[in-house]
């Protein structure tokens, strides 16, 4: 009886895929923090007085049927609303 391989064609196709897909695994999770970490240095760094309304470390509580247009909303601990509020701008906390 012959025990030979059969298909070894096939193999090398497979085993070239597999070399391929380690190559495209170990390229995407070696740039990908050069990538995220470029864009995370360049985030504005907010002053007061981006703000039409902060809360610091006591927080902002915003009225039921208030609405806010413009500007920004910010604490260094909490932004909440009683009831419905539409606010239309945008809101920084770290809470």
């Amino acid at each position: 009886m012959d025990f030979s391989p059969v298909n070894t064609g096939t193999n090398q196709n497979i085993h070239s895929k597999i070399v391929r897909l380690h190559f495209y695994f170990y390229l995407i999770f070696l740039f990908f923090p050069t990538i995220a970490f470029s864009q995370a240095q360049q985030v504005q760094q907010l002053q007061i007085t981006d703000f039409i309304m902060y809360g610091g470390s006591i927080g902002v509580t915003i009225g039921s049927s208030n609405t806010i247009n413009e500007g920004s909303v910010g604490s260094d601990v909490l932004v909440q609303s009683t009831g419905n509020a539409q606010i239309n701008s945008n809101i920084y906390s770290q809470g």
